[in-house]
């Protein structure tokens, strides 16, 4: 089947990856977090009402056998709701960081490849926009809120989930608070 060890060698490491994949995956859906099946940066699936009520076993099951057969499937947090609310303010390079940093508690971080997610607890029921910079009112900044109707895509997840998590980790995130960010996005918020 490999015609050479190297090839071999790439499988089995590429196996490895996605048991580790798979097993994050199990882990993030027991802490009450909904994941979507992505392809970049399309969902595969109809997930709006996963924003109201939790992805069940077997469809996560069913979504983990790779259905759409597509290498490599990814997944995605759905943010803004669900039975583990979560709201991410994605900063996109070190200066945008550093301003949620000032504007912002000490929360999680989790580095992305370009900047870091910020995770905070929602209590809201309504859920929050998703808002971006220019709505935040930092033109030159690279900064969005994944809220209500947002994602946040796995390679991050996959960085969050090999820190020591547990539900208690994310209830006792700060709440996430408009008033920290520009008036702008608090009008965002309160038309919602």
């Amino acid at each position: 089947m490999y015609s050479t060890i190297e090839e071999k060698t790439q499988a089995t490491t590429g196996n490895r990856e996605l048991k580790t994949n798979l097993d994050i995956y199990h882990r993030l859906h027991e802490l009450g977090f909904n994941l979507i099946p992505m392809h970049k940066k399309k969902p595969l699936a109809k997930w709006a009402t996963f924003q109201k009520r939790k992805v069940s076993d077997a469809q996560l099951q069913h979504w983990l056998t790779n259905p759409y057969e597509i290498s490599p499937l990814e997944f995605a947090l759905v943010t803004g709701a669900g039975e583990t609310p979560v709201i991410v303010i994605d900063a996109d390079d070190e200066e945008s960081s550093e301003l949620i940093r000032g504007k912002c508690p000490s929360t999680l971080e989790v580095k992305t490849t370009r900047g870091f997610h910020f995770y905070f607890k929602w209590d809201n029921k309504t859920g929050c926009p998703i808002v971006d910079n220019k709505s935040l009112g930092y033109d030159d900044c690279r900064i969005s809120i994944k809220g209500f109707g947002g994602y946040v895509r796995s390679p991050s997840i996959i960085r969050c989930a090999n820190m020591p998590l547990t539900k208690e980790t994310f209830s006792n995130l700060p709440a996430f608070d408009a008033t920290w960010l520009p008036l702008i996005a608090n009008k965002t918020v309160e038309s919602h």
